[in-house]
């Protein structure tokens, strides 16, 4: 039986992406520090999160008539609350991590600069995919 290293589930990850990952290294990086210092179900939480912002994302970007304000003002706070949750998790995994790595990490992903959010954006992609990897696994369709 093949061992779960962080490289083998990212290439299962990008597999069953269809090659879309789009922050493939730093999502890697993410899997092997939850591995190592006991933070997976922290990750999968993460992950959860993640997926979660996609759909809510889709309807807010889509702006969907049939949505009132009110609903949609819920929608948008909601989605600013999953994002600062997905963040403070985030810091969590990789506060293990080297000071290096981390201020590149937080400069990258937490600042709040339109490229900060939107890489950001594209970490939340690639969770999104780890997601649908673990769902795969639970109900072994591997």
């Amino acid at each position: 039986m093949q061992q779960n290293t962080a490289m083998n589930i990212l290439e299962e990850v990008e597999a069953l992406s269809k090659n879309r990952l789009k922050m493939k290294d730093d999502l890697q990086r993410i899997i092997d520090l939850s591995m190592k210092n006991g933070r997976v179900p922290l990750l999968d939480e993460t992950a959860f999160k993640a997926k979660y912002l996609q759909g809510l994302f889709g309807i807010i970007q889509r702006g969907e008539s049939s949505i009132d304000e009110e609903v949609f003002r819920r929608y948008m706070a909601e989605y600013m609350e999953n994002i600062q949750e997905v963040k403070k998790n985030l810091a969590l995994i990789i506060e293990a991590s080297g000071s290096f790595f981390k201020n590149i990490f937080e400069e990258k992903y937490f600042s709040m600069t339109q490229e900060g959010i939107s890489n950001l954006n594209k970490l939340i992609y690639d969770l999104g995919w780890y997601k649908m990897y673990l769902n795969d696994r639970k109900t072994g369709s591997q």
